[in-house]
């Protein structure tokens, strides 16, 4: 009797893994680039109302491929991500994730999973005479639409340091204008002294490689490969506040007299 048990578990074990399936790919670069140690997840979809979905995760090998075993059939979504990449648009991502249908022992072979590798911008900043300047706030300041209108998106930077040089991480592939600015200057410092006209001029607000207006400046296009080398040739000038009291509006537009 036992012997009989034993025999009818074994051929229950075997029919179960007879029925769990096998997902194969890879996780690639739009170049075509393995991406070794990228997480690839296959998450499930619910059967049932309130059914919490099995997600299962793997980790690619250094060639970029990936194997999910033991998969119960079912309908996943796979998600792929990696730190240092981003999953590129439609427009670069022909192979972008679609849901997969698993049967019961069924091997899905040759799912291709895209990642852009983010790139770093980096440079100096100097004054007028080449000279490297110090603690400037940099910005990569990019145009979008969102909702149907012109938007202007900024990704801080961090300071320019001792040497004047900074570098920008992790950025996303896209056209950017570079700035450079320096924290405003008060007009009174330490209480009994007052600047004169010269001592009131600063570092302006600077667009990569040397002007005063963002129409003025050279955009860059940032993709896979770091940008190095880029020289902010700062702008002097003296800053003004302006104060004043807007009338007639009410958050919606002026309105009519």
């Amino acid at each position: 009797m036992r012997a009989v048990l034993m025999l009818v578990a074994m051929m229950g074990l075997a029919l179960g893994q007879a029925q769990t399936a096998r997902v194969e790919g890879r996780v690639t670069t739009p170049e075509g680039k393995p991406v070794a140690r990228a997480m690839v997840r296959l998450i499930g979809t619910p059967t049932a109302p309130g059914q919490q979905p099995v997600t299962y995760v793997e980790v690619t090998a250094a060639n970029g491929t990936f194997a999910v075993e033991s998969i119960a059939p079912g309908l996943y979504m796979p998600n792929v991500d990696r730190q240092g990449y981003v999953v590129p648009g439609a427009p670069n991502n022909p192979a972008r994730p679609t849901p997969i249908t698993v049967g019961p022992g069924q091997r899905v072979q040759n799912i291709e999973l895209r990642l852009t590798q983010l790139a770093s911008v980096s440079g100096v900043v100097t004054d007028t005479d080449g000279e490297p300047v110090a603690g400037m706030n940099i910005r990569l300041v990019r145009y979008s639409y969102i909702n149907g209108r012109l938007s202007q998106m900024s990704l801080t930077g961090g300071q320019s340091d001792e040497q004047g040089r900074f570098r920008m991480a992790n950025v996303q592939p896209g056209r950017y204008f570079l700035a450079a600015s320096a924290n405003p200057v008060s007009g009174v410092t330490n209480g009994n002294e007052i600047l004169g006209r010269s001592a009131q001029e600063s570092e302006l607000t600077t667009y990569y490689p040397g002007s005063a207006e963002i129409q003025g400046a050279t955009a860059i296009t940032v993709g896979a490969v770091p940008i190095d080398g880029l020289q902010i040739r700062m702008r002097r000038g003296r800053l003004y506040s302006i104060k004043g009291k807007v009338s007639g509006f009410d958050g919606n537009g002026p309105q009519r007299p």
